[in-house]
């Protein structure tokens, strides 16, 4: 079964059929997997819970998945509600009520109600964690609070960049 993915137990056995283009972890025994070309959730026992009809879905996190249909992303949650609609360039995931979010060539944020918190204008930035993230805007790096401002970083934050 040439370029096929599926699970096994740590036994060995295989618990999901070795029939995906491709897999992810699961998580809250949950996992996007992509199925001739087209990614849809599966349970750990194989049964789909979300169709197999996106162009990519991440991991959930706090109960939302980044979905791409048609190139564009929103968010859906595990009972296939479409809650943040299909008309983000890229996204991040959801922090500390926030999802990082790219309209055009900028970043900014949004909350679960898809209201722009933090406004679009950063080249790049990282999903919030202990309520603050990394940004860069015109080549310089800072850290950024939930309501967009610049605060110090303390060594024991950990924030990637």
């Amino acid at each position: 079964i040439a370029d096929k993915w599926g699970y096994i137990n740590c036994r060995g056995e295989e618990i999901v059929s070795v029939i995906y283009d491709e897999v992810s972890e699961f998580i809250n025994d949950c996992a996007p997997v992509c199925l001739n070309g087209k990614w849809g959730v599966i349970t750990i026992d194989g049964k789909e819970i979300i169709p197999f009809m996106y162009d990519k879905i991440m991991e959930f996190v706090n109960g939302y998945a980044p979905v791409c249909l048609n190139g564009k992303w929103g968010f859906v949650t595990l009972d296939k509600k479409v809650v943040i609609p299909f008309e983000y360039d890229e996204v991040g995931k959801f922090g500390c009520g926030l999802a990082n979010i790219k309209k055009g060539d900028k970043w900014g944020y949004i909350n679960e109600q898809n209201e722009l918190i933090i406004a679009c204008k950063y080249d790049c930035c990282e999903t919030f964690r202990n309520g603050k993230a990394t940004v860069w805007l015109d080549g310089e790096c800072s850290t950024i609070d939930t309501e967009g401002n610049t605060v110090e970083c303390d060594d024991e934050d950990g924030l990637p960049f």
